[in-house]
């Protein structure tokens, strides 16, 4: 997995691709607009060299995702990290091989648009192997599972974003 993800970092870094094109979209002017515009594409740089990190940040709260989400499905949490971390590995090999089309639309509207398709194909694998993992259980039951384990990754995920975001903004933007 971290292979993969060095592999996927170098690419988007090597050819200048913006990961965040395609996930976060500000509007507005003036200085603030152009702070958090600079900050962003500093973010994309940073996120491009160090992507395995990004990725290896990434799996603990994935995996308290599952696991809270499967609690009592007889894994523990080191267990749910293994899986997440088999999980990441594919997701990385799609997006390797999606990556030509990745170039060819970075910096285009159309970029956005991929990016959906990438995500949709990403949950549908997910739930993919969810469902053979789980397969002594109803398949309802896994599958509502897993879209709770995305909810929760996803909360997660969002509130260590913006805190750690927020916190780097202001740290820079005052200074210290």
């Amino acid at each position: 997995m971290i292979l993969l993800a060095g592999i996927y970092g170098l690419l988007y870094h090597s050819f200048h691709i913006n990961m965040l094109e395609g996930m976060i979209s500000i509007s507005g002017t003036g200085q603030e607009y152009t702070d958090v515009q600079s900050f962003l594409v500093k973010l994309n740089s940073w996120m491009g060299e160090h992507y395995a990190i990004v990725a290896l940040l990434q799996l603990p709260v994935a995996a308290l995702g599952t696991f809270l989400a499967f609690l009592n499905r007889g894994y523990n949490y080191v267990e749910h990290f293994i899986l997440n971390a088999f999980l990441t590995a594919q997701s990385l090999i799609m997006h390797i091989v999606l990556f030509p089309l990745t170039y060819i639309f970075n910096e285009k509207p159309a970029l956005r648009t991929l990016t959906i398709i990438e995500n949709v194909l990403s949950i549908a694998l997910v739930v993919w192997v969810l469902l053979q993992f789980f397969s002594g259980y109803k398949k309802s039951s896994t599958f509502w599972r897993t879209m709770l384990s995305f909810i929760i990754y996803t909360f997660l995920y969002l509130v260590l974003f913006i805190v750690t975001g927020t916190i780097i903004y202001y740290v820079r933007k005052t200074g210290s």
